[in-house]
């Protein structure tokens, strides 16, 4: 009996939920994607790498001598004696603790200096897609990545068009 009732509970509310839908309007915004097409976002990212690249040239020096160390280690581990295995792999332990250092403290800057440059260009796109949502009759507007999807009609993504208005808006200065 309980059965019966919930299963139709279910489909009274599934049924009600169809009719409703078609009288709403709902959209869905990729905020990754909208963040990294409009031009600012382009700059910002650009700007990020170009801070990281070194960083990331000296973690792959590091590895590289990591590399060194242990095929050292590999070579000498029969032939040397236990003293300077022992300094081998003291060193060989100091590279990888630098090196998983290093790899921490880019991935902890980055995502700092990545929230840092991307703020203001995620704030206008946060104004942007409430002023579109507004004047195009949604009701509401979810973001893709935090909804799993089924099915979304191409009408229904409003990314490629807020994006367009946020390069409007906010040019970027060439100089």
């Amino acid at each position: 009996m309980r059965f019966c009732v919930r299963f139709s509970l279910i489909l009274v509310l599934v049924l009600f939920g169809t009719v409703t839908a078609d009288a709403n309007k709902i959209g869905f915004f990729e905020v990754e994607r909208a963040v990294s097409s409009v031009e600012q976002g382009k700059v910002a990212v650009q700007q990020l790498d170009e801070w990281a690249q070194p960083r990331r040239e000296y973690i792959a020096v590091l590895a590289i001598e990591a590399t060194r160390f242990r095929t050292q280690l590999e070579q000498q581990s029969g032939v040397a004696s236990p003293e300077a295995i022992e300094e081998l792999q003291l060193k060989l332990r100091d590279k990888i603790r630098e090196l998983e250092d290093e790899e921490l403290n880019l991935t902890r800057a980055f995502e700092a200096k990545r929230k840092e440059l991307l703020q203001e260009v995620a704030q206008r796109l946060d104004t942007v897609v409430r002023e579109y949502s507004e004047q195009n009759g949604f009701d509401a507007v979810f973001l893709m990545k935090a909804v799993t999807l089924v099915y979304l009609a191409d009408s229904a993504n409003l990314t490629d068009p807020v994006v367009a208005i946020y390069n409007e808006r906010f040019p970027v200065d060439s100089n």
